[in-house]
Protein backbone atom coordinates (compact mmCIF):
# COMPACT_ATOMS: atom_id res chain seq x y z
CA UNK A 1 0.00 0.00 0.00
CA UNK A 2 1.53 3.27 -1.20
CA UNK A 3 -1.17 5.70 0.60
CA UNK A 4 0.76 8.28 3.25
CA UNK A 5 -1.76 6.81 5.37
CA UNK A 6 -0.66 2.97 5.05
CA UNK A 7 1.15 2.85 8.86
CA UNK A 8 -2.74 3.45 10.40
CA UNK A 9 -4.51 0.50 7.89
CA UNK A 10 -1.26 -1.72 9.10
CA UNK A 11 -2.15 -1.08 12.57
CA UNK A 12 -5.81 -1.59 11.57
CA UNK A 13 -5.18 -4.91 10.20
CA UNK A 14 -3.22 -6.20 13.12
CA UNK A 15 -5.83 -4.72 15.45
CA UNK A 16 -8.06 -7.02 13.80
CA UNK A 17 -6.07 -10.27 13.78
CA UNK A 18 -6.06 -9.80 17.62
CA UNK A 19 -9.81 -9.19 18.06
CA UNK A 20 -9.91 -12.67 16.13
CA UNK A 21 -7.23 -14.18 18.24
CA UNK A 22 -9.26 -13.15 21.61
CA UNK A 23 -12.55 -14.10 20.41
CA UNK A 24 -10.81 -17.49 19.18
CA UNK A 25 -12.07 -17.21 15.92
CA UNK A 26 -9.79 -19.57 14.31
CA UNK A 27 -7.17 -22.07 14.76
CA UNK A 28 -4.54 -22.85 12.22
CA UNK A 29 -4.60 -26.45 10.71
CA UNK A 30 -3.93 -28.51 7.91
CA UNK A 31 -5.76 -28.11 4.70
CA UNK A 32 -8.14 -31.51 4.51
CA UNK A 33 -7.78 -32.80 1.06
CA UNK A 34 -11.53 -33.02 0.55
CA UNK A 35 -12.51 -29.25 1.38
CA UNK A 36 -12.53 -26.25 -0.79
CA UNK A 37 -10.97 -23.04 0.81
CA UNK A 38 -12.95 -20.19 1.23
CA UNK A 39 -11.54 -17.67 -0.06
CA UNK A 40 -10.69 -13.60 1.72
CA UNK A 41 -9.79 -10.68 1.43
CA UNK A 42 -9.10 -7.05 3.34
CA UNK A 43 -11.71 -4.32 2.85
CA UNK A 44 -10.85 -1.00 4.47
CA UNK A 45 -13.05 2.23 5.94
CA UNK A 46 -12.74 5.17 7.47
CA UNK A 47 -15.43 6.13 10.52
CA UNK A 48 -15.88 9.51 10.19
CA UNK A 49 -18.45 11.86 12.08
CA UNK A 50 -20.92 14.44 11.30
CA UNK A 51 -18.36 16.87 10.15
CA UNK A 52 -16.69 14.02 8.35
CA UNK A 53 -13.82 14.13 10.59
CA UNK A 54 -11.85 10.83 11.28
CA UNK A 55 -12.75 8.70 14.04
CA UNK A 56 -11.18 5.10 13.43
CA UNK A 57 -9.65 3.20 10.85
CA UNK A 58 -11.00 0.41 9.94
CA UNK A 59 -9.91 -2.90 7.99
CA UNK A 60 -11.75 -5.61 8.36
CA UNK A 61 -11.47 -9.35 7.18
CA UNK A 62 -14.19 -10.23 4.87
CA UNK A 63 -14.42 -14.01 3.92
CA UNK A 64 -15.74 -13.63 0.19
CA UNK A 65 -19.16 -15.92 0.51
CA UNK A 66 -19.83 -16.42 -3.03
CA UNK A 67 -16.86 -19.34 -2.65
CA UNK A 68 -19.06 -21.19 -0.16
CA UNK A 69 -21.14 -24.09 -1.17
CA UNK A 70 -24.63 -24.39 -0.57
CA UNK A 71 -25.91 -27.00 2.06
CA UNK A 72 -21.93 -27.81 2.91
CA UNK A 73 -20.57 -24.60 4.06
CA UNK A 74 -23.81 -22.94 5.20
CA UNK A 75 -28.13 -23.50 5.03
CA UNK A 76 -29.86 -20.53 6.40
CA UNK A 77 -28.61 -16.92 5.97
CA UNK A 78 -31.78 -14.62 7.18
CA UNK A 79 -31.29 -12.33 9.37
CA UNK A 80 -33.96 -9.14 10.21
CA UNK A 81 -32.34 -5.60 11.24
CA UNK A 82 -34.67 -2.86 12.20
CA UNK A 83 -36.74 -1.17 9.84
CA UNK A 84 -35.80 2.83 9.04
CA UNK A 85 -39.84 3.13 9.58
CA UNK A 86 -38.97 1.71 13.68
CA UNK A 87 -36.15 4.13 14.22
CA UNK A 88 -38.06 6.85 12.98
CA UNK A 89 -40.85 5.95 15.54
CA UNK A 90 -38.09 5.51 17.98
CA UNK A 91 -36.92 8.78 17.32
CA UNK A 92 -40.27 10.43 17.04
CA UNK A 93 -41.44 9.08 20.53
CA UNK A 94 -38.30 10.34 22.06
CA UNK A 95 -38.90 13.79 21.00
CA UNK A 96 -42.67 13.72 22.37
CA UNK A 97 -42.08 12.15 25.37
CA UNK A 98 -38.50 13.31 26.34
CA UNK A 99 -37.04 10.44 26.20
CA UNK A 100 -33.68 9.32 26.45
CA UNK A 101 -32.31 7.31 24.21
CA UNK A 102 -28.50 6.22 23.71
CA UNK A 103 -26.40 3.84 21.32
CA UNK A 104 -23.96 1.61 21.58
CA UNK A 105 -21.94 0.12 19.15
CA UNK A 106 -21.08 -4.00 19.28
CA UNK A 107 -17.17 -4.69 18.41
CA UNK A 108 -16.45 -7.20 16.00
CA UNK A 109 -20.38 -8.01 16.04
CA UNK A 110 -20.40 -11.17 13.93
CA UNK A 111 -17.28 -13.06 16.00
CA UNK A 112 -19.65 -13.78 18.33
CA UNK A 113 -21.74 -16.05 16.30
CA UNK A 114 -20.58 -20.16 16.61
CA UNK A 115 -20.87 -22.22 13.75
CA UNK A 116 -22.11 -25.50 13.02
CA UNK A 117 -20.83 -25.99 9.96
CA UNK A 118 -17.00 -26.82 9.13
CA UNK A 119 -15.71 -24.10 7.22
CA UNK A 120 -11.68 -23.66 6.04
CA UNK A 121 -10.67 -20.71 5.00
CA UNK A 122 -7.24 -19.07 3.52
CA UNK A 123 -4.92 -17.23 5.64
CA UNK A 124 -5.42 -13.00 5.09
CA UNK A 125 -2.93 -11.68 3.14
CA UNK A 126 0.00 -10.10 4.83
CA UNK A 127 -0.98 -13.10 7.95
CA UNK A 128 0.10 -15.81 5.90
CA UNK A 129 1.02 -19.17 7.95
CA UNK A 130 3.94 -21.25 8.26
CA UNK A 131 3.98 -24.78 6.30
CA UNK A 132 0.75 -23.54 4.37
CA UNK A 133 -1.86 -24.37 7.07
CA UNK A 134 -5.02 -22.78 6.65
CA UNK A 135 -7.74 -21.55 9.58
CA UNK A 136 -10.60 -23.76 10.33
CA UNK A 137 -13.23 -21.07 11.65
CA UNK A 138 -14.82 -21.55 15.10
CA UNK A 139 -16.61 -18.46 14.48
CA UNK A 140 -18.62 -16.50 12.05
CA UNK A 141 -16.99 -14.03 9.74
CA UNK A 142 -18.27 -10.92 7.83
CA UNK A 143 -18.84 -11.84 4.74
CA UNK A 144 -20.08 -15.55 5.40
CA UNK A 145 -23.36 -16.58 4.06
CA UNK A 146 -24.80 -17.45 7.51
CA UNK A 147 -22.56 -14.37 9.66
CA UNK A 148 -25.59 -12.24 10.38
CA UNK A 149 -27.82 -15.11 11.29
CA UNK A 150 -25.63 -16.13 13.43
CA UNK A 151 -25.14 -13.45 15.29
CA UNK A 152 -28.61 -11.89 15.17
CA UNK A 153 -29.49 -15.56 16.93
CA UNK A 154 -26.69 -15.01 19.47
CA UNK A 155 -28.75 -11.27 20.19
CA UNK A 156 -31.86 -13.37 20.53
CA UNK A 157 -30.85 -15.82 23.37
CA UNK A 158 -28.96 -12.82 25.12
CA UNK A 159 -31.83 -10.35 25.15
CA UNK A 160 -34.49 -13.43 26.18
CA UNK A 161 -31.53 -14.37 28.93
CA UNK A 162 -32.00 -10.58 30.31
CA UNK A 163 -35.72 -10.96 30.23
CA UNK A 164 -36.29 -8.84 27.18
CA UNK A 165 -39.88 -9.79 24.77
CA UNK A 166 -38.95 -9.95 21.07
CA UNK A 167 -41.14 -7.79 19.52
CA UNK A 168 -43.80 -8.92 16.73
CA UNK A 169 -43.89 -6.27 14.64
CA UNK A 170 -40.11 -5.92 14.16
CA UNK A 171 -37.95 -8.57 15.04
CA UNK A 172 -34.69 -7.10 15.75
CA UNK A 173 -36.58 -4.53 18.40
CA UNK A 174 -36.40 -6.04 21.79
CA UNK A 175 -38.68 -4.46 25.16
CA UNK A 176 -39.20 -5.16 29.15
CA UNK A 177 -40.09 -3.12 32.06
CA UNK A 178 -37.44 -2.51 34.17
CA UNK A 179 -38.47 -0.96 37.33
CA UNK A 180 -41.44 -0.04 36.10
CA UNK A 181 -39.90 1.98 33.14
CA UNK A 182 -40.36 0.78 29.56
CA UNK A 183 -36.67 0.25 28.26
CA UNK A 184 -36.37 -0.43 24.31
CA UNK A 185 -33.43 -1.86 22.13
CA UNK A 186 -33.28 -1.71 18.34
CA UNK A 187 -30.77 -3.63 16.98
CA UNK A 188 -29.45 -2.67 13.66
CA UNK A 189 -26.43 -5.39 13.26
CA UNK A 190 -23.93 -3.73 15.40
CA UNK A 191 -25.42 -0.72 16.24
CA UNK A 192 -27.58 -0.87 19.37
CA UNK A 193 -30.59 2.19 20.36
CA UNK A 194 -31.47 2.06 23.74
CA UNK A 195 -34.59 4.20 24.90
CA UNK A 196 -36.01 4.64 28.22
CA UNK A 197 -37.85 7.88 30.28
CA UNK A 198 -35.13 6.66 33.25
CA UNK A 199 -31.59 7.26 32.42
CA UNK A 200 -30.31 4.81 35.21
CA UNK A 201 -32.79 1.96 33.51
CA UNK A 202 -30.34 2.51 30.20
CA UNK A 203 -27.11 2.82 32.37
CA UNK A 204 -27.69 -0.91 33.56
CA UNK A 205 -28.58 -2.49 30.44
CA UNK A 206 -25.81 -0.67 29.35
CA UNK A 207 -23.56 -2.82 31.66
CA UNK A 208 -25.48 -6.07 31.28
CA UNK A 209 -24.67 -5.82 27.94
CA UNK A 210 -21.14 -4.80 28.56
CA UNK A 211 -20.50 -8.56 30.42
CA UNK A 212 -21.87 -10.02 27.35
CA UNK A 213 -20.18 -8.40 24.54
CA UNK A 214 -17.08 -6.06 23.86
CA UNK A 215 -19.16 -2.65 23.60
CA UNK A 216 -18.16 0.83 22.86
CA UNK A 217 -20.47 3.14 24.87
CA UNK A 218 -21.55 5.87 22.28
CA UNK A 219 -23.60 8.25 24.86
CA UNK A 220 -26.63 9.66 24.01
CA UNK A 221 -27.50 8.91 20.09
CA UNK A 222 -26.11 11.44 17.53
CA UNK A 223 -25.26 9.43 14.58
CA UNK A 224 -27.27 6.12 13.36
CA UNK A 225 -26.27 4.63 9.59
CA UNK A 226 -25.19 7.91 8.43
CA UNK A 227 -27.96 9.51 9.43
CA UNK A 228 -27.48 12.11 12.34
CA UNK A 229 -29.79 13.17 15.37
CA UNK A 230 -29.64 16.53 16.58
CA UNK A 231 -31.53 17.42 19.40
CA UNK A 232 -32.78 20.60 20.96
CA UNK A 233 -34.60 19.74 24.36
CA UNK A 234 -35.26 23.33 24.89
CA UNK A 235 -37.63 23.70 21.84
CA UNK A 236 -38.80 20.00 22.38
CA UNK A 237 -37.66 19.18 18.98
CA UNK A 238 -35.42 16.15 17.92
CA UNK A 239 -34.33 16.08 13.79
CA UNK A 240 -33.00 13.61 11.36
CA UNK A 241 -30.85 14.64 8.64
CA UNK A 242 -28.46 12.46 6.01
CA UNK A 243 -26.98 15.79 5.17
CA UNK A 244 -23.66 14.26 4.79
CA UNK A 245 -24.47 11.15 2.80
CA UNK A 246 -25.71 13.75 0.34
CA UNK A 247 -23.05 15.64 0.44
CA UNK A 248 -21.12 12.44 -0.82
CA UNK A 249 -22.93 11.93 -3.57
CA UNK A 250 -23.38 14.97 -4.72
CA UNK A 251 -19.74 14.77 -6.33
CA UNK A 252 -20.51 15.92 -9.85
CA UNK A 253 -23.84 18.37 -9.99
CA UNK A 254 -23.77 21.73 -8.60
CA UNK A 255 -27.07 22.91 -9.65
CA UNK A 256 -29.94 23.77 -7.37
CA UNK A 257 -33.65 23.58 -8.31
CA UNK A 258 -37.14 23.74 -5.91
CA UNK A 259 -38.64 20.26 -7.24
CA UNK A 260 -36.85 16.71 -7.99
CA UNK A 261 -39.27 16.35 -11.14
CA UNK A 262 -41.00 18.65 -13.79
CA UNK A 263 -44.78 18.63 -13.30
CA UNK A 264 -46.81 16.33 -16.02
CA UNK A 265 -43.59 14.98 -17.69
CA UNK A 266 -43.58 11.19 -18.42
CA UNK A 267 -40.83 9.28 -18.96
CA UNK A 268 -40.98 6.88 -21.75
CA UNK A 269 -40.02 2.98 -20.98
CA UNK A 270 -37.03 1.83 -23.63
CA UNK A 271 -36.83 -2.10 -24.94
CA UNK A 272 -33.04 -1.34 -24.44
CA UNK A 273 -30.32 1.37 -23.31
CA UNK A 274 -29.85 4.57 -25.63
CA UNK A 275 -26.53 4.27 -27.42
CA UNK A 276 -23.78 5.75 -24.91
CA UNK A 277 -25.92 5.63 -21.65
CA UNK A 278 -23.33 4.00 -18.64
CA UNK A 279 -25.91 1.75 -17.71
CA UNK A 280 -23.96 1.03 -14.44
CA UNK A 281 -23.73 4.96 -13.62
CA UNK A 282 -27.36 5.34 -13.66
CA UNK A 283 -27.89 2.34 -11.52
CA UNK A 284 -25.65 3.45 -9.04
CA UNK A 285 -26.55 6.61 -8.98
CA UNK A 286 -30.28 5.38 -8.36
CA UNK A 287 -28.77 3.39 -5.28
CA UNK A 288 -27.62 6.44 -4.23
CA UNK A 289 -31.14 8.15 -3.68
CA UNK A 290 -32.89 5.26 -3.07
CA UNK A 291 -31.09 5.22 0.68
CA UNK A 292 -31.29 8.97 0.85
CA UNK A 293 -34.61 8.33 0.60
CA UNK A 294 -35.71 5.46 2.81
CA UNK A 295 -33.85 7.22 5.29
CA UNK A 296 -34.71 11.08 6.00
CA UNK A 297 -36.06 11.91 1.93
CA UNK A 298 -40.03 11.20 1.87
CA UNK A 299 -39.77 14.00 -0.55
CA UNK A 300 -37.53 11.28 -3.04
CA UNK A 301 -40.34 8.79 -2.95
CA UNK A 302 -42.08 8.91 -6.34
CA UNK A 303 -39.33 10.15 -8.15
CA UNK A 304 -37.41 7.47 -7.11
CA UNK A 305 -39.80 4.85 -7.71
CA UNK A 306 -40.21 6.37 -11.49
CA UNK A 307 -36.45 6.33 -12.35
CA UNK A 308 -35.99 2.89 -11.16
CA UNK A 309 -38.83 1.37 -13.68
CA UNK A 310 -36.21 2.35 -16.52
CA UNK A 311 -32.70 1.05 -14.50
CA UNK A 312 -32.07 -1.62 -17.22
CA UNK A 313 -32.88 0.64 -20.02
CA UNK A 314 -32.15 4.20 -19.59
CA UNK A 315 -31.93 6.62 -21.83
CA UNK A 316 -31.27 10.56 -21.90
CA UNK A 317 -34.28 11.85 -21.22
CA UNK A 318 -33.81 9.19 -18.00
CA UNK A 319 -30.30 10.34 -17.37
CA UNK A 320 -31.44 13.87 -17.34
CA UNK A 321 -34.48 13.14 -14.85
CA UNK A 322 -31.65 11.69 -12.88
CA UNK A 323 -29.57 14.66 -12.96
CA UNK A 324 -32.42 16.83 -11.93
CA UNK A 325 -32.99 15.14 -8.56
CA UNK A 326 -29.30 15.83 -7.69
CA UNK A 327 -29.38 19.11 -8.46
CA UNK A 328 -32.70 19.12 -6.53
CA UNK A 329 -30.51 17.54 -3.73
CA UNK A 330 -27.89 20.55 -3.88
CA UNK A 331 -30.65 22.81 -3.33
CA UNK A 332 -32.11 21.14 -0.43
CA UNK A 333 -29.08 19.77 1.20
CA UNK A 334 -30.49 20.81 4.59
CA UNK A 335 -33.58 19.09 4.40
CA UNK A 336 -34.11 16.70 8.02
CA UNK A 337 -37.43 15.41 9.57
CA UNK A 338 -38.32 17.35 12.63
CA UNK A 339 -39.81 15.26 15.23
CA UNK A 340 -42.06 17.73 17.96
CA UNK A 341 -43.67 17.41 21.17
CA UNK A 342 -45.45 20.43 20.32
CA UNK A 343 -46.88 19.08 17.08
CA UNK A 344 -49.67 17.28 16.38
CA UNK A 345 -48.85 13.89 18.66
CA UNK A 346 -51.20 11.16 17.41
CA UNK A 347 -50.74 8.82 14.41
CA UNK A 348 -51.94 9.68 11.75
CA UNK A 349 -52.46 8.50 7.85
CA UNK A 350 -52.42 10.49 4.58
CA UNK A 351 -52.94 8.34 1.19
CA UNK A 352 -53.80 9.23 -2.05
CA UNK A 353 -53.87 7.72 -5.76
CA UNK A 354 -52.79 8.71 -9.17
CA UNK A 355 -55.20 7.04 -11.56
CA UNK A 356 -53.63 5.26 -14.67
CA UNK A 357 -51.10 7.29 -14.05
CA UNK A 358 -48.36 5.29 -16.03
CA UNK A 359 -48.51 5.85 -19.53
CA UNK A 360 -47.30 2.23 -20.47
CA UNK A 361 -49.39 -0.46 -18.09
CA UNK A 362 -51.50 2.21 -16.85
CA UNK A 363 -51.62 1.26 -13.68
CA UNK A 364 -52.26 3.71 -10.90
CA UNK A 365 -49.65 5.09 -8.14
CA UNK A 366 -50.37 4.44 -4.54
CA UNK A 367 -49.24 6.71 -1.84
CA UNK A 368 -49.21 7.09 1.21
CA UNK A 369 -47.32 8.73 4.79
CA UNK A 370 -47.85 8.49 8.24
CA UNK A 371 -46.57 10.95 10.72
CA UNK A 372 -45.97 11.02 14.38
CA UNK A 373 -45.20 13.66 16.92
CA UNK A 374 -45.99 15.92 13.33
CA UNK A 375 -42.94 13.99 11.33
CA UNK A 376 -43.09 11.83 8.82
CA UNK A 377 -42.44 7.93 9.97
CA UNK A 378 -43.54 6.21 7.18
CA UNK A 379 -43.69 6.63 3.18
CA UNK A 380 -44.19 4.92 0.19
CA UNK A 381 -44.69 5.37 -3.61
CA UNK A 382 -45.53 2.52 -5.81
CA UNK A 383 -47.56 1.07 -8.69
CA UNK A 384 -51.13 -0.90 -8.44
CA UNK A 385 -50.86 -4.81 -9.11
CA UNK A 386 -54.17 -4.11 -10.31
CA UNK A 387 -55.33 -2.15 -13.48
CA UNK A 388 -58.23 0.38 -11.56
CA UNK A 389 -60.96 1.04 -13.45
CA UNK A 390 -62.10 4.74 -12.11
CA UNK A 391 -60.45 7.13 -9.82
CA UNK A 392 -62.59 6.19 -7.19
CA UNK A 393 -61.14 2.23 -6.89
CA UNK A 394 -57.45 3.60 -7.66
CA UNK A 395 -57.73 5.34 -4.32
CA UNK A 396 -60.14 2.49 -2.55
CA UNK A 397 -57.21 0.46 -3.25
CA UNK A 398 -54.65 3.14 -2.14
CA UNK A 399 -56.80 2.92 1.00
CA UNK A 400 -56.29 -0.91 1.26
CA UNK A 401 -52.54 -0.69 1.24
CA UNK A 402 -52.04 2.25 3.63
CA UNK A 403 -54.59 0.66 6.26
CA UNK A 404 -51.99 -2.75 6.18
CA UNK A 405 -49.21 -0.36 7.37
CA UNK A 406 -51.56 1.24 9.61
CA UNK A 407 -52.13 -1.58 11.66
CA UNK A 408 -48.53 -2.49 11.33
CA UNK A 409 -47.63 0.83 13.32
CA UNK A 410 -50.24 0.54 15.75
CA UNK A 411 -48.96 -2.36 16.71
CA UNK A 412 -45.45 -1.55 17.00
CA UNK A 413 -46.57 2.05 18.56
CA UNK A 414 -48.82 -0.56 21.08
CA UNK A 415 -45.50 -3.02 22.41
CA UNK A 416 -43.85 0.62 22.78
CA UNK A 417 -46.87 1.07 25.26
CA UNK A 418 -47.49 4.54 23.48
CA UNK A 419 -50.93 4.00 21.92
CA UNK A 420 -53.95 1.97 23.73
CA UNK A 421 -55.45 -1.48 22.01
CA UNK A 422 -58.61 0.21 20.95
CA UNK A 423 -56.42 3.27 19.36
CA UNK A 424 -57.92 3.85 15.49
CA UNK A 425 -55.32 5.16 13.00
CA UNK A 426 -56.80 7.66 11.27
CA UNK A 427 -56.59 7.64 7.19
CA UNK A 428 -57.03 11.17 5.64
CA UNK A 429 -58.57 9.86 2.01
CA UNK A 430 -59.67 12.91 -0.64
CA UNK A 431 -62.11 11.02 -2.13
CA UNK A 432 -65.68 10.39 -0.95
CA UNK A 433 -66.65 7.78 -3.49
CA UNK A 434 -63.77 5.54 -2.01
CA UNK A 435 -64.66 6.60 1.68
CA UNK A 436 -68.11 5.38 1.07
CA UNK A 437 -66.79 1.94 -0.16
CA UNK A 438 -64.81 1.64 2.59
CA UNK A 439 -67.76 2.34 4.71
CA UNK A 440 -70.67 0.78 2.95
CA UNK A 441 -70.71 -2.80 1.27
CA UNK A 442 -73.51 -2.81 -0.67
CA UNK A 443 -72.12 -1.29 -3.86
CA UNK A 444 -71.64 -5.02 -5.31
CA UNK A 445 -72.03 -4.19 -8.40
CA UNK A 446 -69.64 -1.15 -8.55
CA UNK A 447 -67.16 -3.47 -6.65
CA UNK A 448 -67.38 -7.33 -7.09
CA UNK A 449 -64.73 -7.07 -10.08
CA UNK A 450 -61.93 -5.60 -7.26
CA UNK A 451 -59.85 -8.31 -6.33
CA UNK A 452 -60.59 -9.65 -2.65
CA UNK A 453 -57.47 -8.69 -1.11
CA UNK A 454 -58.67 -5.28 -1.12
CA UNK A 455 -61.57 -5.38 0.80
CA UNK A 456 -59.24 -6.16 4.17
CA UNK A 457 -59.64 -2.26 4.78
CA UNK A 458 -63.30 -2.61 5.52
CA UNK A 459 -62.95 -5.51 8.28
CA UNK A 460 -60.70 -3.70 10.20
CA UNK A 461 -62.76 -0.34 9.44
CA UNK A 462 -65.65 -2.38 11.07
CA UNK A 463 -63.81 -3.15 13.90
CA UNK A 464 -62.53 -0.07 14.50
CA UNK A 465 -58.53 -0.33 13.65
CA UNK A 466 -58.85 2.47 11.52
CA UNK A 467 -61.11 5.70 10.87
CA UNK A 468 -61.26 7.19 7.63
CA UNK A 469 -62.22 11.15 6.80
CA UNK A 470 -62.42 13.47 3.93
CA UNK A 471 -59.42 15.64 2.91
CA UNK A 472 -59.49 18.51 0.74
CA UNK A 473 -56.54 18.13 -2.18
CA UNK A 474 -55.33 21.08 -1.48
CA UNK A 475 -54.39 19.72 1.89
CA UNK A 476 -54.00 15.77 1.20
CA UNK A 477 -50.05 15.64 2.00
CA UNK A 478 -49.65 12.24 0.18
CA UNK A 479 -50.39 13.88 -3.25
CA UNK A 480 -46.34 14.25 -2.92
CA UNK A 481 -46.28 10.63 -3.47
CA UNK A 482 -47.87 9.93 -6.35
CA UNK A 483 -46.96 12.62 -9.18
CA UNK A 484 -44.33 15.54 -9.83
CA UNK A 485 -46.06 18.72 -8.71
CA UNK A 486 -45.13 22.58 -9.06
CA UNK A 487 -43.34 24.33 -7.20
CA UNK A 488 -45.34 25.80 -4.39
CA UNK A 489 -47.82 22.70 -3.94
CA UNK A 490 -44.02 20.44 -3.49
CA UNK A 491 -42.65 22.68 -0.99
CA UNK A 492 -46.45 22.97 1.25
CA UNK A 493 -46.61 18.81 1.29
CA UNK A 494 -42.88 18.88 1.88
CA UNK A 495 -43.52 21.00 4.81
CA UNK A 496 -46.60 19.32 5.61
CA UNK A 497 -44.34 15.67 6.18
CA UNK A 498 -42.04 17.87 8.92
CA UNK A 499 -39.58 18.06 6.67
CA UNK A 500 -37.58 21.93 7.57
CA UNK A 501 -34.42 23.40 6.63
CA UNK A 502 -34.43 24.74 10.07
CA UNK A 503 -36.09 23.90 13.37
CA UNK A 504 -39.14 25.49 13.74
Amino acid sequence: MARPDASQWKLAEVAEIEAFVKAKLFVEVKKPDSRRLVDCKWVYTIKRGPNREILKYKACLVARGFTQIEGIDYNETFAPVSKFTSICSLLALTAHHDLEIHQMDVKSAFLNGDLNKEIYMQCPPGFEAKDSKVWKLNKSLYGLKQASRKWYKRVCAKFKAMGFTRSDYDHAIFFKLEDGHLLIAAVYVNDMLLVSDHTPVIQKLKSDLSTRFEMTDLGEAHWILNMEIVRDRPRNTLTLTQRQYTETILNCFSLALSTPMVPNKKLEKLSKPEDGIDVKLYQSMLGSLMYAMTGTRPDLAYTVGVLSQHSATPGNAHINAMKRVYRYLRGTLDYRIVYSSERHSDLIGYVDADWAADVSSRQSITGYVFLLAGGAISWSSKKQSSTALSTTEAEYMAASDASKEAIWLRGLLHEFGCLNPSYSVLLMIDNQSAIALVKNAEFHSRTKHIAIRYHFIRKIHDRGDILVEYCPTGDQVADIMTKALAREKHERFVDGMGLSYHVR
